[in-house]
């Protein structure tokens, strides 16, 4: 069984999330790089100026909404439930592009009560001018 804990000797954590996550032996693991806020399939093979015109047309939130679509997929793709599967995430955000209130309410509608280990680094910013949000993500499920 996969543990979420908040110890008690430690800080409460400040928004959706918990302070530690323990994985049995018997998980398994499914590490998903940072996730970005669009939505074109590799098999469309898109061309990089399509990627940066559909950025530059989101808001802060829909790229954070997009971004946990994608980690969505990456987690099914590998058999396992988002958001019940996830263990960690990584954000990271230029804060001229996506607020926290973008941010929370993007994960409040995509994950709604479900917790994990959480970081939230603030950047000058991303790969690409037009990225507000990238976002990392750890998940595991517990072998049958």
């Amino acid at each position: 069984m996969i543990t979420k804990q908040n110890p008690p000797e430690c800080p409460s954590p400040l928004g959706k999330y918990v302070n530690a996550v323990l994985l049995p032996s018997n998980s398994r693991t499914l590490h998903i790089s940072g996730q970005i806020g669009t939505y074109i399939p590799s098999s469309q093979n898109a061309p990089i100026d399509e990627i940066i015109v559909r950025l530059g047309e989101t808001s802060g939130k829909e790229q954070a909404i997009l971004a946990f679509q994608n980690i969505r997929v990456c987690m099914e793709y590998a058999g396992m439930v988002f958001p019940r599967d996830l263990v960690k995430v990584t954000v990271f955000m230029v804060r001229s592009k996506c607020t926290l209130k973008d941010y929370r309410e993007a994960r409040e509608e995509m994950m709604g009560d479900t917790v994990c280990a959480s970081s939230l680094i603030y950047v000058e910013s991303l790969a690409l001018e037009e990225m507000a949000i990238e976002i990392e993500a750890i998940a595991a499920d517990v072998a049958n």
